[in-house]
């Protein structure tokens, strides 16, 4: 293939990308419960779409990038500075709840502060003050905010999300991300060479493609604490995994979404490269 072949190519693919945002913003995604499929459109995903432009976003892509970014700001609470799943007023019929937690504050949060949304100082401290909420006393991070409604624990990439945030936004010489360094670092320590803890250690992130994405996404954002760990997780995900294209799963990993605009998305980041 050719130059003009790779050049096509990659216009192809843009407008593949495009097609997949609607009205709202939001890029397609898809929840899964057994045999039961349904489109879905949430800001965790559409964040996830965000960051793999931010490897080739150019003025052809502003209009959706902006798209993107307003219905990520209907997902943040401008009191608490958190984040929730779905914008509270396009949250599904079937869903049951739409807490603020932290996996898709940190997911959310990076990518207006990444493309210039989130600029005030003191909206990141507020977020970051609140995330101090979901870090147990180890230095890892929960999901919830509270114990009760569903189980609560600690989840390797959530951790590592976080940390990706904090070396982002500028607070690497804080506790919080000192703690949680020192954390997944232990927790990689301590599973390595056995793939089925490592597992465990994940309850949210089922694919381990996911968990090797999230770190390197923190040494792009600056954590460069994290490369013990990530350099001992490499060998793990060598050797195995669920590779389903689970994106994220709810407790007991029922319910898992996929997005088609994701890959596309990183499709393209790695072709243009």
């Amino acid at each position: 293939m050719g130059m003009g072949d790779d050049i096509a190519g990659l216009k192809a693919a843009k407008a593949k990308l495009f097609s997949l945002q609607a009205e709202t913003g939001a890029f397609a995604g898809e929840v899964r419960n057994g045999d039961l499929a349904l489109p879905d459109y949430n800001g965790f995903v559409t964040a996830l779409v965000l960051r793999e432009m931010e490897g080739f976003a150019d003025a052809e892509c502003d209009g959706v990038v902006r798209r993107a970014l307003d219905f990520l700001e209907d997902c943040i609470s401008p009191e608490s500075g958190m984040c929730t799943f779905w914008p509270p007023e396009r949250c599904p019929e079937w869903v049951p709840y739409n807490p603020e937690d932290c996996d898709s504050t940190v997911v959310i949060a990076a990518e207006l502060f990444q493309f210039g949304r989130l600029t005030d100082g003191v909206g990141v401290r507020r977020t970051l003050d609140a995330l101090s909420g979901f870090q147990v006393r180890g230095g890892g991070f929960r999901a919830w905010r509270t114990d009760g409604v569903v189980a609560n624990r600690v989840d390797l990439v959530i951790t590592v999300n976080v940390i990706a945030f904090l070396a982002q936004t500028g607070y690497r010489d804080s506790a919080m991300y000192g703690n949680a360094c020192r954390e997944v670092n232990e927790m990689v320590a301590a599973s390595e060479g056995d793939p089925g803890q490592l597992d465990r250690l994940t309850p949210y992130y089922p694919d381990v493609l996911e968990v090797m994405l999230a770190f390197e996404n923190a040494m792009l954002r600056g954590a460069r604490d994290l490369s013990a760990a990530a350099a001992r997780f490499l060998p793990l995900f060598a050797a195995s995994g669920d590779r389903t294209g689970t994106l994220i799963a709810n407790e007991g990993r029922r319910t898992r979404w996929f997005s088609e605009a994701v890959e596309v998305a990183r499709t393209i980041r790695r072709g243009a490269a």
